[in-house]
């Protein structure tokens, strides 16, 4: 993107610049963006060795859904927009924290390499700007109690629109409607206020969307946003800590939770044993996800036909350089794309999403990504059938090492390399002579799989996968 970042602290606000360069740097980074390759170079090595044959094109993904319009595109050039606001009884002050990244970079950075340069964010920050009511007059607001704005969140709605009021004169908001469809789709608010830990409903971090407002602000409309606090940067004694922001992002471009919502329905316990960034805000996006936003276009596909039985050699490159995945899956349906029943390998090491993983290693998950028609607010739609909180099966699930008893994570555990990870020279195995299946039950059949880790070596691993 050939624009300068605009970095606006407002002159009654020109004490507390420090806040805003270290949001600044959260989103934009204060360096070069940490790249890895770019998609040029995508699969590159996984597509000149013996697996050509078994890749596939991944068509159908999460922009075919009807219900992700409106939503952040996740391919390409997007400039968001990042209004920091505060309240008359609620000022902010200096922050004077050198503002160092740890071992997580900042969301632009994050994002062009989890979706291996398939998305380059550029942001724009502006602030502070002073509401014009109390903090407890959008707080208290609800659906009910006003006509205005509806849905969950009308408080957040109410402050956006209030802030853009102060900026539309400023800013040219166009902008930031990345898709051309007259909404604003990138959007962040920033809250200086005190975090909810406690209750998490109004003063905490989601993403929502402005589904009424009073009028246009630079001829376009408020839409898809996140709403967080700024102390989220301080999170874990940080002096900028950038998940919570990377995390609601994810939302931004349709990624559902992946945790458990409501531990004490017993149906599922979601989860993915906290490794993963819908999960507990932690590493990279696992190759569901990222097959979902497009930036996995070409996995290995074993497809299973006719129950026959057979043993094969895969390799696949390193997953965060090169998103290389095996997908299994009986009888592969190109129509349906991601949203059908499979499994999903991967090759794991650790690098700077993983910092204190010291092995690499080969991870297993199992998703059930079938659609089916929803109807809400009288609009139909078609949509995920399985969540990770309230339904029979998960949407995913990450394999423990072990299959004893339950082989999938609870919400309440998590994971440990030794427990996620499958290593070179091991398997689903009882004993090393005696291969372990696990039955498959993909598209009404009872395949059954398993699989040993050949080799790691550097880059790249080796596979060999059996069925009967």
């Amino acid at each position: 993107i050939n624009e300068d970042i605009i970095i606006m602290n407002l002159e009654e606000h020109s004490d507390t610049k420090d806040s805003i360069n270290k949001l600044n740097i959260a989103f934009n980074g204060n360096d070069e963006v940490n790249t890895t390759k770019l998609i040029d170079d995508y699969c590159t090595e996984a597509k000149e060795d013996e697996n050509t044959d078994n890749r596939i094109e991944i068509a159908k993904t999460i922009k075919n859904l009807e219900i992700n319009e409106g939503n952040t595109p996740s391919i390409g050039n997007i400039k968001g927009l990042v209004l920091a606001v505060d309240f008359p009884d609620s000022i902010a002050k200096e922050d004077t924290d050198y503002p160092t990244q740890e071992h997580y970079q900042s969301v632009s950075s994050y994002y062009f390499n989890s979706s291996l340069g398939n998305l380059n964010m550029q942001f724009d920050v502006c602030g502070w700007l002073t509401m014009p009511h109390n903090s407890s007059y959008y707080s208290s607001m609800t659906e009910n109690n006003q006509s205005l704005y509806t849905g969950d969140a009308p408080g957040a709605s109410a402050i956006i629109c209030d802030a853009l009021s102060l900026v539309e004169d400023k800013l040219n908001l166009r902008k930031y409607d990345n898709d051309k469809d007259g909404y604003i789709d990138c959007l962040y608010v920033i809250y200086n206020h005190k975090i909810d830990y406690k209750k998490g409903d109004f003063w905490w971090a989601y993403n929502y969307f402005v589904f009424q407002a009073p009028k246009k602000y630079d001829r376009t409309l408020p839409g898809n946003y996140v709403f967080a606090g700024y102390d989220f940067l301080k999170e874990d004694n940080s002096i900028c800590n950038t998940i919570t922001y990377i995390h609601e992002t994810g939302h931004m471009f349709g990624l559902e939770d992946y945790y458990d919502y409501d531990t004490s329905t017993g149906v599922n316990k979601g989860g993915l044993g906290g490794a993963d960034m819908m999960d507990e805000n932690v590493g990279d996006h696992n190759p569901f996800s990222k097959m979902l936003l497009g930036w996995i276009k070409n996995p290995i596909i074993v497809n299973k036909e006719n129950n026959e039985e057979f043993s094969q050699e895969y390799v696949i490159t390193k997953y965060s350089d090169y998103g290389d995945v095996i997908i299994i899956c009986d009888d592969f349906d190109d129509k349906k794309g991601v949203f059908q029943d499979y499994f999903v390998l991967c090759y794991l090491t650790g690098d700077k999403y993983y910092p204190n993983q010291t092995v690499n290693g080969i991870r297993l998950y199992r998703v059930h990504g079938q659609l089916e028609s929803k109807t809400s607010e009288k609009i139909t739609y078609d949509y995920f059938k399985y969540d990770n909180s309230y339904t029979s099966e998960k949407l995913i699930d990450a394999y423990k090492k072990s299959l004893s008893g339950n082989y999938y994570y609870s919400s309440s555990e998590k994971a440990s390399p030794t427990d996620l990870y499958y290593y070179s020279r091991s398997s689903l195995t009882n004993k090393e002579t005696n291969l372990r299946y696990w039955t498959s039950n993909l598209n009404k059949t009872t395949s059954k799989y398993a699989f040993e880790v050949l080799r790691t070596d550097g880059n790249q691993a080796t596979i060999k996968i059996y069925t009967k």
